[in-house]
């Protein structure tokens, strides 16, 4: 029984750091976005093709002052580069409505409206069953798609709704940059994400700490080798 409530909890951190939104008509198109774009100062983009790295990997407790909740806060971020083109890597990206097929932990996303708007809106769903522990969780989001300077590009994405009242906010962004390394095309990514839970229970901070750099690299990780699934596949046809 001791072990049953933290595995719950990590099982719950692990979903919402997988969590990656799309948009469409925004409910505020002139709020506020968490997001870091841009390629990280001083990266070595050879090492970062061999390993990648971790940027930030911080969660804390605190109470907020105007409501009196715990809270669960913190962020996460990473960046390497991949040996794909930038345009199929942000065509995974994009594609919302498969993510339950090549992403961890997400058992459904859907896409409200078209890819033609700069901005989408998805429904998400998380379901996990993990030794007989099941989670699921619902939430809507929107996000941005930025097209910024020397061929880039960044999505930025936040929370509109939680469905079942567990977020008080999450923030995801990508940034991804075609760059050129040892001759060839490749990508360089850059991905942010910052999950808040409300009232989390015993031993959540301690699950993500200990869970953080592991599961936000296998979410970039599970992106690149979709990518290169497609890349392989697009080479034969």
């Amino acid at each position: 029984m001791g072990f049953r409530k933290p595995a719950l909890y990590l099982l719950l951190w692990l979903a919402l750091s997988a969590a990656v939104w799309a948009q469409a008509q925004p409910t505020d198109p002139d709020g506020d976005f968490v997001f870091h774009y841009g390629r990280v100062a001083g990266a070595v983009l050879e090492d970062l093709l061999r390993r990648g790295e971790m940027l930030a990997a911080v969660n804390d407790l605190l109470v907020d002052a105007a409501s009196g909740e715990r809270r669960l806060a913190g962020y996460a971020e990473f960046h390497a580069v991949y040996d794909v083109p930038a345009t199929t890597f942000l065509a995974v990206v994009l594609d919302f409505g498969h993510y339950a097929d090549f992403m961890p932990w997400i058992a459904q996303s859907r896409l409200v409206n078209g890819l033609d708007d700069p901005y989408y809106q998805t429904t998400y769903y998380a379901g996990i069953n993990f030794f007989g522990l099941k989670l699921g969780y619902g939430t809507i989001g929107e996000s941005r798609l930025d097209y910024l300077e020397n061929g880039s590009v960044g999505l930025r994405s936040r929370l509109v709704e939680s469905l079942d009242n567990n977020l008080y906010e999450h923030y995801v962004s990508w940034y991804v940059e075609p760059v050129l390394v040892a001759g060839r095309s490749m990508t360089y990514v850059r991905y942010f994400n910052r999950p808040g839970i409300r009232n989390p229970g015993p031993g959540m901070l301690t699950l993500a700490r200990l869970f953080a750099n592991g599961n936000t690299r296998g979410q970039v990780d599970s992106m690149a080798r979709e990518a290169s699934r497609r890349q392989r596949n697009a080479a034969i046809d």
